[in-house]
Parts: C-alpha cells; sequence; structure tokens
C-alpha cells in the first residue's frame, strides 16, 4: 500500500523500526496545512520525490539529463529537525478540531513512530527527508 516513510541518509539501527505512514499518505495535504496553520511547518516541504519519478516529465519538457539532475538535488535535514517536526504534529493533531477520531488516531500512532525513528537518528547524528512510496 502507497506510504510516506522517512528516508535515511546513511545506515541506521532505526532500519529495523517500523517506516510506512500509509494514514500520513491517505491525508498528506490535510495534515500539512494543518501544520502550516498551526505554524509547525508542512509536511511536504521535507518530502524528495527522486529524479527517477520526475525523469519522464521533466523529458517531455525538453529538459536534458544534465538540467534535471541539477534541479532536483537532494535534500538532507539533521534528525533533531525530525524530532521536533512531529512532536509539533503529535501536539497539534492531539487537539485539532476537524480531524475525524479514527484519523487522528491512526495518524497520530504513525507521527509517534516516526519520532522513534528520529530519535535513533539524533543519537546516530544522522540525517533524513521523507518520500513517497507508490
Amino acid at each position: 500500500m502507497a506510504s510516506i516513510f522517512v528516508a535515511i541518509k546513511n545506515d541506521s539501527e532505526a532500519l529495523t523500526l517500523p517506516n510506512d505512514g500509509v494514514t500520513i499518505f491517505l491525508h498528506f495535504d490535510f495534515l500539512s496545512s494543518v501544520g502550516e496553520d498551526e505554524n509547525c511547518g508542512r509536511l511536504d516541504d521535507f518530502l524528495y520525490t527522486s529524479t527517477d519519478q520526475l525523469a519522464d516529465f521533466l523529458r517531455k519538457a525538453g529538459a536534458t539529463d544534465k538540467q534535471i539532475e541539477k534541479a532536483n538535488p537532494v535534500v538532507w535535514y539533521p534528525a533533531s529537525v525530525g524530532t521536533a517536526l512531529v512532536t509539533k504534529y503529535i501536539s497539534v493533531l492531539g487537539r485539532y478540531h476537524t480531524i475525524g477520531e479514527e484519523t487522528r488516531t491512526e495518524a497520530l500512532k504513525e507521527l509517534k513512530m516516526f519520532r522513534a525513528i528520529f530519535e535513533v537518528l539524533e543519537q546516530e547524528n544522522n540525517e533524513w527527508h521523507l518520500e513517497m512510496d507508490i
């Protein structure tokens, strides 16, 4: 099933942890909007789409392989940024008024799972970004 996951830059103990945000994927735009409204930052600001996924579209638009590679650099974030981000989201979603209870429960469970990953990454001084598995 499609999901959002934490991509990890270097080998990590966190690779053994569950890492599939299905509910986050299904409600990604909504959750990002909530984060923006609540001054948490948008989840989609941390989403990286691989060059392979973009290449066909960009080639059809006339871009060369060199231009495509230059236009889509991989960006990694410190683990502490991830921990702070999901901690804010957990706090906000716990009280947010226009989210269904089932969605809230599942999204909070997945965000807590991500926080556990970020905590390991912090100990390792590792980096991350979000990716989609579709």
